[in-house]
């Protein structure tokens, strides 16, 4: 197999950057420009690969890129040198090759893996030795310690020389998904390496973290690739090592406008940074680095020429490196213009600026028609609100370059944006140029501000377009553009059908008073509780910890017309009020509406409120036209009273005059013709976070014909979550996605069981920890979805209220109160993730939100070693179930036995007497069996010295499944819970039964695993 790439191949950019270091630049320029034509096809060959699955395709895709993006840069940056007659390097001392030279190490690393893992031994043994030998020269030649990874490669070469990459299936496990979240990668980061080898004229040092478990200081990369390595000799090998710039990136991120955690987050595993590495990069090949402080407040954006986003690979007609448009757009694009351009073109003599008076105004928001992304300027409309109300950047610390002294943006005559957006589970980085799409009267194809000099509406929704793939973007939802711009935690409340993921629990002070927010997960309409919706929203807004947006569903035209409403549109909430009513008889009689057909039957907005108070909400359609005919719009003059007037400073006769699109509405209206609010809360409510990112392989999992997990969780990625103390949490499920397809394609939950009791015991013993089945201990149901994002509300009590075995009931309405928690005790749950079908591989973040101290740890399976069997029901080995006595003996069966020198031996007892362990270590034992045919099976479990079971005696019979399940049993043995044998002094051998209540042929396969001894296991002929 010819492996992607040659040795010639690479040696083109070590060349290249050999010349560029010893100034010969002419040359250089044209090696670095021959090697990205090689590596351009190539990417396009490792794309086309038959032969590779998906995964090493993204792989090798991803290593390929960086080595392109840095040689394409580089040439650029020759030229422009060679343009200017800046010959000489003598005034800088950073290197190229060292940069290459690290590139070259991961990309041969990268391809030798999956040579191993496609069994070419020869081509992978190949790669791995010049893997380490473009390691040993960044030691030798440069002072770069990459000793490990050097070592590394060297044995992975050496294993595959000896053939001795295989495992025996009677070794520890490592196929559990549990064990695959903690399977370590061969590192490579993508910010690479530590800020110690950047001279002090770049990028200041970092301060070392003594408490990181990070590998040896590394070189760091930056994004454009033009800041280099310096100062080689004064670098020791032996240097203390510092935490990674990824790891970097990751715990010092903090939500915009948020106060730091008084906790830090935990230093990243391994396979934390695998999981945002794969998903940096996007499908488009756009990479996408985490945000890091230290390095990306100091990105250079002083350039002698105009900055042009190479990023992008799209080219129309006349433009080169531009996103792709919308069919509106082209049909009026004139070409893409820069701010200066744009008002050239006006003829305007004023100069651009990225924000008027550096202060955001929502008022001047307008979305364009001609890109269908309402959410997202509905989204910075409210983002604005809040930065303009509370003095607090919210949106505007997003942007840069930044005025060190104020820290407020500015604008950047080169051209050149860096936008601070979270995606895939933590905050990067997305580089913009200032060329904007304009017709041929200078007019913005794009979003806009209504001050015509003030651009930086448009550059966000580039940046967030540039995220997306391009301006003919589908459509998205706040909660998940608010989570992009801000970080702030997502909720959606579908109020057509009810569905309202509110907290369990929660209390917000509104002037002093405490209010309580009870449990409503998920209720119908008969049940739904408007007035504790109101509350909420009223509550969250008035502290300023909650954003909402609101959007309609499908409308007809002619009722879009009689309402002033339109379908499938988003919309900002700008006020939340509640204004108490004085005098009832004063507010006039029903309105008089101008239509041949009053829609509005059935309401009365004269009438108040519950309590004599009026519930009003203040909204802005973001076309900044087109509002509201209904109850307190502007020509509603009966319901517009005087003291209202007063209390809402509005004059609904002026605002009559001019339709800017924004209008109040009572909270019924609201209720009655929107579909779905989104409240986006702010994690300052939340004192302390976990978070964990991680990766479920499709192959890890139940097998079913469904594609489900319905019969058996235990493959499932599963989590523990502690609570230390009474409080609330608010969990969030993050699906990480490289494209718009991939993000609406899968649907993903979690369920949450309970771990606690009352009385301080918890559900966890060694080997039962794990959530195999969906019932017992369930205290949340997740609900499928495919937003990117999936959040409920948890409080401790919910960690000891037992669950009713009433399948009738939901599992939020049969939860019993008859426990308390005490006062210091800890609530633990199990949070267990679920796919409703599960075709690929998916990388996720789960976040918990809480207010008291917690800890988020995956569950791990202690069962260390395992045997397993894949076997058939026959027509020969169809014997039925335990009740049909004459035929159960042709099962299938097996004997399980330990190795002789590890037996566990018990004393002889009764049946009722506990058994005495002596010998080994004690040790757990558990036997499952799974089919994919929709049988009901059973497991028996014998002590009988390993001879054929012909009945199912109950006096020799060691464990059982219990009830014939459906595709999945399973059965466990403690060494304290052997009761029931007698007549021997042994445990082992066991005999293991299998069954179907029917009687009918399938497959299955039979697995025996052991948390100490290793098994052995045959089956009876």
């Amino acid at each position: 197999m010819e492996l992607f790439v040659s040795e010639s191949d690479l040696l083109l950019v070590l060349n290249a950057s050999k010349c560029e270091d010893e100034d010969n630049l002419k040359q250089a320029c044209d090696l670095y420009i021959a090697f990205a034509s090689k590596f351009m096809n190539l990417r396009n060959q490792v794309q086309n690969n038959s032969s590779l699955n998906a995964q090493h395709q993204k792989d090798i895709h991803f290593q390929i890129t960086q080595l392109l993006t840095f040689a394409i840069n580089k040439a650029e940056h020759l030229e422009k040198r060679l343009k200017s007659n800046v010959n000489s390097n003598s005034n800088n001392n950073s290197l190229s090759k060292p940069i290459a030279l690290h590139y070259l190490f991961y990309l041969c690393d990268k391809i030798a893996e999956v040579g191993a893992q496609q069994g070419k031994t020869e081509d992978a043994t190949k790669y791995y030795t010049l893997a380490a030998e473009y390691g040993l020269e960044l030691i030798r030649n440069y002072k770069i310690p990459f000793q490990s990874e050097v070592k590394t490669a060297l044995s992975k070469a050496e294993s595959l020389k000896k053939n001795n990459n295989s495992e025996l299936i009677t070794s520890p496990k490592r196929n559990n998904s549990s064990d695959i979240f903690n399977q370590a990668k061969p590192t490579c980061h993508l910010s690479v390496l530590t800020a110690q080898t950047f001279s002090s004229s770049t990028i200041p040092s970092v301060p070392n973290n003594s408490s990181s478990t990070s590998p040896s200081p590394r070189i760091i990369l930056n994004n454009s690739c033009t800041s280099t390595i310096s100062n080689y000799s004064s670098l020791s090998v032996n240097s203390t090592s510092t935490t990674t710039i990824l790891e970097r990136a990751i715990v010092s991120t903090t939500v915009n406008g948020s106060t730091p955690k008084p906790t830090p987050l935990k230093p990243l595993t391994d396979e934390e940074i695998e999981v945002l590495k794969y998903t940096s990069v996007m499908a488009s090949g756009l990479l996408l680095y985490p945000w890091n402080d230290e390095l990306d407040l100091n990105e250079n954006f002083n350039l002698p020429l105009p900055f042009v986003d190479t990023q992008l690979n799209f080219h129309d007609d006349s433009n080169k490196h531009v996103l792709p448009l919308s069919k509106e757009q082209r049909s009026k694009l004139y070409g893409w213009l820069r701010p200066h351009e744009i008002l050239a073109l006006r003829s305007s003599k004023n100069s651009p600026q990225l924000i008027y008076k550096d202060e955001v105004n929502e008022d001047n928001i307008v979305q364009s028609h001609v890109v269908t992304d309402c959410s997202f300027v509905a989204s910075l409309c409210v983002a604005a609100l809040y930065e303009r109300k509370y003095n607090k950047k919210l949106i505007t610390n997003s942007i840069f370059p930044q005025n060190p002294k104020t820290n407020k943006p500015y604008y950047n005559p080169s051209g050149k944006y860096s936008i601070k957006i979270f995606l895939n589970g933590v905050a990067r980085k997305v580089i913009i140029d200032d060329r904007l799409p304009v017709d041929s009267h200078g007019n913005l194809l794009c979003s806009l501000s209504l001050n015509p000099e003030e651009f930086w509406v448009s550059l966000m929704e580039k940046a967030y377009m540039k995220v997306n793939g391009g301006y003919q973007f589908p459509g998205s939802n706040s909660g998940i553009d608010l989570y992009a711009l801000t970080g702030w935690i997502p909720e959606e409340v579908k109020i057509s059908r009810g569905q309202c993921t509110s907290p369990t629990s929660f209390t917000f002070q509104v002037n002093g008073n405490a209010t309580n927010h009870p449990n409503n997960n998920s209720t119908n309409m008969n049940n739904f509780d408007k007035d504790l919706l109101w509350r909420r929203m009223y509550d969250g807004f008035q502290l300023g910890k909650c954003l909402i947006t609101i959007s309609t569903g499908h409308l007809e035209k002619q009722t879009e017309e009689q309402l002033g409403l339109y379908a499938n549109h988003a919309y900002a909430v700008l006020d939340v009020r509640e204004v108490k009513v004085t005098n009832s008889s004063n507010n006039g009689t029903s309105p008089t509406f101008n239509m041949s057909q009053n829609v509005f039957n059935g309401m009365s907005p004269t009438t108040p409120s519950s309590g004599g108070v009026k519930k009003l909400i203040k909204v802005k359609n973001p076309w900044t036209r087109k509002r509201w005919k209904g109850p307190y719009s502007p020509n509603d003059f009966a319901s517009w009273t005087t003291q209202l007037k007063k209390e809402l400073d509005y004059d609904n006769t002026i605002a009559g005059q001019h339709d800017n699109g924004v209008f109040w509405m009572n909270y019924e209206s609201l209720l009655k013709y929107f579909q779905t609010l989104h409240f986006s809360w702010s994690p300052d409510l939340f004192p302390y976070t976990e978070i964990r990112h991680s990766c479920w392989d499709h192959r890890v999992g139940p097998i079913s014909l469904d594609g489900t997990d319905h019969h058996t969780m235990n493959g499932n990625p599963q989590f523990r979550l502690k609570l230390q103390g009474k409080g609330s949490v608010w969990i969030m499920l993050t699906k990480h996605f490289t494209s718009l397809d991939e993000r609406d394609r899968d649907y993903l939950t979690f369920h949450v069981h309970r771990g606690s009791s009352a009385s301080g015991e918890t559900v966890y013993k060694q080997g039962i920890d794990r959530v195999f089945y969906n019932e017992n201990t369930l205290i949340h149901k997740g609900r499928y979805s495919n937003d990117p994002h999936y959040r409920i509300c948890l409080n401790s009590e919910d960690a000891v209220k037992k669950v009713t075995n009433d399948k009738k009931k939901r599992p939020s309405s049969s939860l019993s109160n008859s426990e308390t928690l005490n006062k210091d005790q800890d609530a633990i749950f199990r949070i267990v993730l679920s796919q409703h079908e599960k075709i690929q591989t998916i990388r996720y973040s789960l976040f918990c939100y809480s207010t008291v101290p917690c800890t988020l740890e995956p569950i791990p399976s202690t069962y260390r070693y395992f045997k397993a069997y894949r076997d058939q029901w026959t027509p020969t080995t169809c014997g039925g179930s335990c009740n049909q006595i004459s035929t159960y003996r042709l099962n299938p069966q097996y004997v399980v036995s330990a190795p002789s020198s590890s037996s566990l031996s018990v004393s002889p007892t009764s049946r009722t007497s506990p058994v005495n362990v002596t010998g080994a270590d004690k040790t757990n034992l558990r036997f499952s069996c799974s089919t994919a045919h929709p049988l009901d099976i059973n497991i028996m479990v014998f002590s009988n010295q390993g001879q054929p079971i012909l009945l199912p005696a109950k006096e020799i019979m060691v464990a059982s499944s219990g009830n014939y399940r459906r595709c999945f049993a399973m059965c466990k043995i403690s060494s304290q819970e052997l009761t029931h044998i007698q007549k021997t002094d042994a445990l082992f051998p066991l005999t293991v039964v299998l069954s179907n209540f029917s009687g009918s042929l399938g497959d299955f396969e039979f697995r025996a695993e052991s948390t100490n001894l290793p098994l052995e296991v045959r089956k009876v002929v």
